[in-house]
This record gives C-alpha cells, sequence and structure tokens, in this order.
C-alpha cells in the first residue's frame, strides 16, 4: 500500500513537473475573415485601391489590428479609446504583425482570413480584455500606422470576447466581416457589397480658422472691387 501510495505521488510529481495540456495553461482564439471564396470581402481603401497584401502569408500587409473599444456597447459599438491587441502597436509582442494578406487563403487576394491563439501563460500574447468586452477589427491603409494616411474600425455587437479555457475547450472567438450586425465606424452602416474601404475621418474647423477663412474672403473680394474701379 506504501509502495502504491508512493508511485501515485511520484506520477503526480512529474505530471506537474512536465505540465499537463490542461493545467494553466487558459487559452483562446481569435480569428479574422475578412472574405473566403469568389464572393469574398476584399480590402481596399478611400479611392477603391486594394490593400497591399504584401509578398508572404503572415505580417508584411497593410496593417490588421485585432482591439476593441474601452468602453463600448452594443448600441455603441465605438465609445471610448481604441486598445489594439495585434498588428503594429498591438500590446502583444507575438501579434505585432497582423496584416491584409496573412493566411495561407488570403496572400494573393487582398483579403485577412487567420487565427491568433493567446495564452494566459505566454508574456508575449495574454494582453487580453475582460471576458465579455465587445471586440473590433482596424484596418490602415500602409504597411504600419505611422506611415497611414486611412483606416476603417469594423465591429460587431456578436464579437464578443470569451474567457480562455484550459485545452481541450479553448473557445474560438470569429471576427467574420459577413455578418448582419457587422458596422463600420465612418458609416455606421452594415457592410455591403464586396468590399471594405478605409476612410480617415475629417475634423470640423475650428472657430478660429473659420474667422481667419472669413477675413481671407473678405480682403480678396475687396481687392476685386478696388481693381474694377
Amino acid at each position: 500500500m506504501n509502495i502504491t501510495r508512493t508511485l501515485s505521488l511520484a506520477t503526480f510529481a512529474l505530471t506537474f513537473a512536465l505540465g499537463s495540456p490542461a493545467f494553466g495553461a487558459a487559452q483562446v482564439n481569435i480569428a479574422v475573415t475578412t472574405g473566403t471564396g469568389g464572393s469574398g470581402k476584399t480590402l481596399v481603401d478611400n479611392v477603391g485601391a486594394p490593400l497591399s497584401a504584401g509578398t508572404v502569408a503572415d505580417g508584411d500587409g497593410a496593417v490588421i489590428q485585432i482591439g476593441y473599444f474601452t468602453t463600448s456597447t452594443a448600441a455603441s459599438l465605438f465609445s471610448g479609446a481604441w486598445v489594439p491587441l495585434t498588428g503594429n502597436g498591438g500590446a502583444n509582442s507575438a501579434y505585432t504583425n497582423t496584416s491584409v494578406g496573412d493566411g495561407t487563403n488570403s496572400a494573393t487576394s487582398n483579403r485577412a482570413i487567420f487565427t491568433r491563439l493567446f495564452d494566459v501563460t505566454d508574456p508575449t500574447r495574454n494582453q487580453l480584455p475582460p471576458a465579455g468586452t465587445l471586440l473590433g477589427v482596424r484596418v490602415y491603409n500602409r504597411l504600419t500606422v505611422a506611415a497611414s494616411s486611412f483606416f476603417e474600425t469594423v465591429a460587431s455587437p456578436d464579437w464578443i470576447f470569451l474567457a480562455p479555457a484550459d485545452p481541450p475547450l479553448t473557445p474560438t472567438v470569429s471576427l467574420a466581416f459577413n455578418g448582419a450586425n457587422v458596422k463600420l465606424q465612418s458609416t455606421g452602416n452594415a457592410i455591403t457589397g464586396s468590399t471594405v474601404a478605409t476612410v480617415i475621418p475629417t475634423a470640423a474647423p475650428e472657430p478660429t480658422s473659420l474667422a481667419l477663412l472669413a477675413v481671407g474672403l473678405v480682403s480678396i473680394a475687396t481687392r476685386r472691387q478696388r481693381k474694377a474701379k
């Protein structure tokens, strides 16, 4: 009996030391699908030109960030500050290169079809929001955020972050661009057609700028009147 107990304790200790796939390895998959097959959505810029898919299947196309807004709700998807989890400038160093063209089925078609595995035990891929947070995807028109002049953010009340779980119960959160509830930040409308355009927000002129513009117009008009006389 003592021998049996000793063997049991030894087996437990060995399993603990080597690590078990189901122990202390809570994980979650986040899958992005911007379009599949011939009818899939192609990512384009503000004038309709396809965004760069790069030359390989992962990491060298136009920037895509998986992220979330800090105070978003189903009724207000774009509320709060944007927090990128992946892509150029993202919080997880293992995934700072998510881009258009990622995934073996999308590299030549200006789409993105990829999955990223987040593991709470891995410091390079564990910066995650609380369970229940609404997720989004931001697409830029260049290979880095700094070089980009346009971006578009896509979100849906169906894109809900799930709590990581030990394998084989690892959940998958699907961020597919073909849902009826998918919205664009710049328009607020559901995505339709075959493209997703990236649009830069246009800032309203400040009162001071408007005043200077008015002064300039008056000055031009006065000069024209003098020349006419």
